[in-house]
């Protein structure tokens, strides 16, 4: 079986990470598989040295004839996107291709249509809660079309890969895939390299009274309800809010810190390489996002040993059980600024929340989310649109 994991480049955070990891496990447990790159770039491409890389620059012809299309800048990637995947496929010939992101996902469904030498088993994994984006208004002036195109792209799949129970409801309400193509496989989180991270020196240092807070600064993510909730806490005269990713909202959450008094107390230190090494020294992590397909933060700064919040947004609900391993909490500023008071009141409760979480990481070890995938690979090799049995449900 020779497997091909498509993405467009590895240039980002969690979804990025995820696949370094997953061709990690899935090269030590000896399957053929490789990596296909749209774009030849990003943070991680270091850490995909476990497993052969292969990079199909887009023909310059093409690339001229679409770049005119300003209106519809998506149009120029989903051509271009085309041109490579259907090359990929007739030099590898793939048995199964796995593709990641819309980026993929959408020229994919489109090559489909091509038969590229022969038929291939198309997975798509869905890693973030793409559904309820557009419920939510992601694209305001076409959301009806944007929800029938990816209707029909998803039902086209052969099977699809979801990272939680939250984003598996979705793809069935938004796109009417059955859930006999459906499965659920959650996010691996690296032990070994975690504990390994956190004692490194960070590249600043932030003193021992933060709480720490980890993503794109973009507006799913809510960075700026966290800044009103850490605003709205009692005793935080002393601590500081660190918030690490980069993103178009930086500025915007800036001025809310300005005008909320507490300017001089959060700091973005934007992409940092060991994000672990924060967690680690942090009172404790505040996840308060609109929607998160799982929420890659929160495993990791369990494993690092930090206490975690965050909000009811869909993934996390798989990961965190109230008060035994973490705080769940409505996604409102006054119900956060009670839990992080919560935590800081309490340091007992916060260290039997970090030390229940970490007992229970064994689940999600690379090893055991890469035997699942293997028998997702496996199965959908060999079926034909077939019931697959769902091994790695909780």
């Amino acid at each position: 079986m020779k497997v091909l994991l498509l993405c467009p480049s590895l240039a980002g955070a969690g979804v990025e990470r995820r696949i370094c990891t997953l061709l990690k496990a899935l090269v030590e447990d000896g399957v053929d598989v490789q990596l296909g790159l749209l774009r030849n770039e990003g943070e991680f491409l270091q850490d995909a040295t476990h497993g052969p890389l292969v990079f199909i620059p887009c023909h310059s012809l093409l690339t001229n004839m679409v770049r005119p299309i300003s209106r519809y800048p998506d149009m120029s990637t989903v051509f271009t996107g085309m041109y490579q995947i259907r090359k990929l496929l007739l030099k590898l010939r793939p048995d199964v291709l796995v593709t990641f992101t819309l980026e993929t996902t959408i020229p994919m469904y489109f090559v489909s249509h091509m038969k590229p030498g022969r038929q291939v088993k198309w997975i798509i994994s869905e890693d973030s809660n793409t559904a309820k984006a557009t419920f939510d208004g992601a694209f305001p002036r076409s959301s009806l079309l944007v929800r029938y195109g990816l209707r029909r792209i998803y039902r086209r799949a052969d099977h699809i890969s979801c990272v939680s129970r939250a984003v598996r409801k979705s793809v069935i309400r938004a796109y009417g895939v059955d859930d006999s193509r459906l499965s659920i496989l959650h996010n691996p989180v690296d032990l070994d390299k975690v504990n390994t991270a956190v004692n490194k020196v960070p590249i600043m240092d932030v003193g021992d009274g933060f709480i720490v807070a980890v993503g794109r600064l973009v507006r799913v993510k809510q960075f700026d309800l966290l800044i009103r909730s850490f605003a709205q806490a009692s005793k935080l005269s002393e601590l500081r809010l660190v918030i690490l990713g980069e993103g178009e909202e930086q500025q915007a959450l800036v001025r809310i810190a300005d005008r909320l008094g507490v300017k001089d107390q959060v700091l973005f230190l934007g992409f940092v390489d060991n994000p672990w090494v924060y967690m680690s020294n942090a009172r404790m992590l505040v996840l308060t996002s609109m929607h998160e397909g799982f929420g890659n933060v929160i495993l990791e700064a369990m494993a690092a040993g930090c206490p975690v919040i965050s909000t009811h947004c869909g993934g996390p609900e798989d990961i965190i059980r109230h008060r035994e391993n973490g705080l769940l909490v409505d996604p409102n500023h006054k119900a956060i600024a009670k839990a992080i008071e919560l935590l800081l009141d309490n340091p007992g409760l916060a260290q039997d929340l970090a030390k229940n979480a970490r007992l229970g990481l064994h689940r999600y070890d690379p090893r055991v989310i890469c035997s699942q995938f293997r028998g997702i690979l496996e199965e959908v090799a060999i079926s034909d649109r077939q019931r697959l049995v769902k091994a790695c449900e909780h």
